[in-house]
């Protein structure tokens, strides 16, 4: 069977109503067949973008060239420091991201999830990724940031609309936040 779709495609995604989704067999120059709806939601940000999502990794950095000045950003990540799935060190994934903000951007923050803090770790790591445009906009991400710019996987971006469900991610996003906060686990 053909891999045809009958819905429309902009930024490398097949656009639904309320989703959009990038399928690998559409695009197969990786890496740089990637799509670019994550990035055009950056850019799409006035006051702040919130990031929760467990992975940072080298080359991620690079999506926050389109960032427009003046507007805060907030990344939430899990940090690993044993094993296989070691990632970067908090200090590290600021030094990375503050160079490709632009002249007169607002404030950037890491906060992180550490893996030796087991009790905590434990009880709050988390599986899925959400993008939080201007404390407005709220988008529930099925693949890491890796993946907005090497577009190895199939995976979607879906468009939170309801307000019950915009009001449980907050008020999780908020929790996680305050806690690792409370801890010290933020540059």
């Amino acid at each position: 069977m053909a891999d045809n779709s009958s819905f429309a495609e902009k930024n490398r995604m097949l656009i639904g109503s309320t989703y959009r989704f990038f399928n690998r067999a559409d695009h197969p120059s990786a890496p740089d067949d990637y799509p670019t709806y994550y990035s055009e939601l950056l850019s799409l940000a006035s006051v702040s973008i919130k990031i929760w999502d467990p992975y940072f990794n080298i080359g991620d950095e690079d999506l926050f060239t389109v960032v427009p000045a003046g507007v805060d950003v907030i990344i939430l990540y899990t940090y690993i420091t044993f094993g296989r799935s070691r990632n970067l060190q908090p200090q590290d994934v600021k030094s990375r991201v503050e160079p490709k903000l632009p002249i007169g951007h607002g404030t950037l923050k890491v906060a992180y999830l550490p893996d030796y803090d087991t009790i905590l770790f434990e009880k709050r790591k988390w599986h899925d990724r959400f993008l939080i445009i201007d404390d407005a906009f709220y988008y529930l991400i099925g693949a890491s940031l890796r993946y907005q710019h090497t577009s190895a996987k199939c995976f979607g971006i879906y468009d939170m609309e309801n307000h019950d469900d915009i009001a449980l991610v907050k008020e999780r996003f908020d929790k996680i936040l305050y806690e690792v906060e409370n801890k010290g686990y933020v540059i």
